[in-house]
Order: structure tokens, then sequence, then C-alpha cells
């Protein structure tokens, strides 16, 4: 899947690629785990705009995530 198809999907929400993240990664350096790698897009709870519609979004279209916390206990969704 393409960003542009990302953001086709979810036309409310920040989508930010995981290789432009380093610096939140640098910041909560527990939550940067080696099979992120295999994932290429990430979603913070912060700037989401409707959470459940997401997710929705995500399982409807058969796209793979992962939901991770950072240290504020804010959801941070990875595909």
């Amino acid at each position: 899947m393409t960003y542009k198809q990302l953001s086709e999907l979810l036309p409310n929400e920040e989508i930010h690629f995981i290789d432009d993240c380093e610096v939140f990664f640098n910041e909560n350096p527990d939550l940067y785990q080696p099979y992120l790698e295999d994932y290429e897009f990430i979603i913070f709870e912060y700037t989401i705009d409707d959470y459940n519609n997401i997710l929705k979004t995500l399982k409807n279209n058969n796209i793979k995530y992962e939901i991770k916390k950072d240290e504020f206990d804010l959801s941070i969704i990875v595909f």
C-alpha cells in the first residue's frame, strides 16, 4: 500500500513514515524495536482525529498493524 492510498483511506490523519521518526524514537528508545523495520508507516494517537475509525479502516482493508504505547501511555499504530 502506498502513502497516497493510505491518505485516501484516512484523509484526516497524519500518517508518517517510520524512517522519518528518528527524533521520536531517540526520545523514546524503549519503543524502537527491530520489528519496526517490517513496517513502513506510523500514526501517533495525539494526532488522531478518530482512533476507532482508523482501526476499523485498517482492519476493513486487511492492513496488518500493531498498537504500542509511548511513555505517556498514548497509542502508536504501526503498519
